[in-house]
Order: C-alpha cells, then sequence, then structure tokens
C-alpha cells in the first residue's frame, strides 16, 4: 500500500503507455500520407561497372541522360523523351521516341532511308543509389531482356562531354537550320521562324550509352 500512495500505480503507467500510442499512430499515418519527393537521375553519362585498372565509360557502353533535354542516347541510338512518369518514389517511366541505326537497319535492310525510321520505346529507371541507377529499355516496343545498372562516370568524363557540347552546339544549330530550310523549301516565313540559337543535342563521340550486351539500344 506504501508503494501505491507514494509512486505511480498500474492503472496510472498503462493509462499512460496507451496515450504514448495513440498520440504515435495517427502521427505515423498523417506521414504516410504526405507526398514523397520525386527522385530524378542526375543528368550526365553513365557506364557499367568497370574496375579501376579497366577503360572508365568507353563509348560503346555508355548511356547519356539529359532530362533537361529532354533526351536518352547510347551508342548509334538517341531519343526524345515524350513524357516522364513516377512508378514508385525512387523509379521513373520515360515514353520515348527513338532513332535507333542497328535496329532500323536489321528491320529494314533494304530501305536506302531505314536510318530515317523512328520507334516508340519506354525505358524504366531505378535508383540503386546516388551514382548508380537499374535500368532497362525496350526494343522495337518490347522488353526482351532484363535490367542492367549503369553508374555515373567520373567528373572528367563528364566535363569532357559538356566541354564538347558546348563546342558543338553551334554548329548544330546551324544543321537545324539547313534542315529546315529544306523542309520549308519555298517558305521563307517558317524559315525564318527558326531560332539561330536553339541548342540541340549534338552528334558526339561520347553520345550516350548502351548496354554491353546489345548496341542497338537494348
Amino acid at each position: 500500500m506504501q508503494y501505491e500512495q507514494n509512486g505511480p500505480s498500474k492503472l496510472a503507467l498503462i493509462s499512460l503507455a496507451f496515450t504514448c500510442f495513440l498520440s504515435f499512430v495517427p502521427a505515423s499515418a498523417e506521414e504516410a500520407k504526405q507526398p514523397v519527393g520525386k527522385w530524378r537521375p542526375k543528368d550526365g553519362i553513365y557506364g557499367s561497372p568497370r574496375s579501376p585498372s579497366e577503360e572508365q565509360c568507353p563509348e560503346a557502353d555508355n548511356l547519356t541522360i539529359e532530362l533537361g533535354d529532354k533526351s536518352v542516347s547510347g551508342y548509334e541510338w538517341s531519343c526524345k523523351i515524350n513524357k516522364v512518369a513516377d512508378t514508385a518514389p525512387d523509379a521513373i517511366k520515360l515514353e520515348l521516341t527513338c532513332n535507333d541505326y542497328n535496329l532500323a537497319q536489321n528491320l529494314y535492310p533494304r530501305d536506302p532511308k531505314a536510318e530515317e525510321k523512328s520507334f516508340k520505346e519506354t525505358m524504366l529507371l531505378k535508383r540503386i543509389d546516388d551514382k548508380v541507377i537499374s535500368v532497362r529499355k525496350t526494343l522495337n516496343g518490347k522488353f526482351e531482356g532484363p535490367a542492367w545498372r549503369a553508374d555515373l562516370c567520373p567528373a572528367e568524363i563528364q566535363r569532357v562531354y559538356v566541354e564538347n557540347k558546348a563546342a558543338s552546339a553551334p554548329e548544330a544549330a546551324e544543321k537545324q537550320i539547313m534542315l529546315a530550310s529544306e523542309n520549308n523549301r519555298g517558305h521563307p516565313a517558317d524559315i525564318a521562324g527558326v531560332d539561330l540559337d536553339t541548342q540541340a543535342t549534338p552528334d558526339l563521340d561520347r553520345s550516350g550509352l548502351s548496354d554491353p550486351r546489345r548496341r542497338s539500344g537494348r
């Protein structure tokens, strides 16, 4: 009896514990309802994992992601991003329109303009950590293989790519002007509407990345 008078009773302790439990549960439920921050991969060049003694990010094993420019590209293929959709807190789906030289040659071997063909593709990107992502891409609209790992390439490779892209921008803009001129022959007003300062994605030595198991954009 002396303990119950001077110290907390069992009933009081149980009541306190229950109160704490109730205060915790709503907070957790509330946090679950809050929107999760959208994950996006860093723009840049990605390559398959390599040991320090191996060449880092060789051209035929590169993937270039440029969400800011709405493009992704690899070895002899490039895609325009039409739509980005969140599939999980750490994963996105890209709806693409792609030009794929190898795929076009395989599907249309007798077509002299096969390289002008475009394909609707889908790319799935998932975060592994801040510098590593999982990549899976359709080929001619179908998933034919598993996802592969892509690591963000070293800073020096990123720097060279950015410098080459900036240096090639004027030439790329000039090509766009010439293309617009050919497509709008006889329509000077349309040609005049082209922005001379348009920054198009150039065709660089390190223009992108493909799965090392297949160079046709898979």
